[in-house]
């Protein structure tokens, strides 16, 4: 029997595209409300693993950056890998 696996990863970076170490990256699952955290190593990545499908909701916090800037982060990089793994056209974006 084969196994699915799902991940959703990203990197977390500074307007200057610098890693952000040390981020509190919060994937929320918005079905269920059952969240999971991670803390970006030291090049800005994070990973969740064994993911379930469905819609969620990711959110950074870092003290000393404002939340919303943040969040924004997170969802862009998140967009980011989505675009590269491809949506099933064959067109790769």
């Amino acid at each position: 029997m084969a196994q699915d696996y799902r991940a959703k990863s990203g990197q977390i970076t500074d307007e200057s595209r610098g890693a952000l170490p040390g981020v509190t990256v919060t994937l929320l699952n918005e079905a269920t409300g059952v969240g999971s955290d991670r803390v970006t190593d030291a090049e800005g990545r994070y990973r969740f693993d064994f993911v379930d499908p469905g819609n969620y909701n990711v959110t950074a916090q870092l003290q000393g950056f404002r939340s919303d800037i943040a969040e924004e982060c997170a969802r862009a990089a998140t967009r980011r890998r989505h675009r590269r793994s491809g949506d099933g056209t064959g067109d790769g974006r």
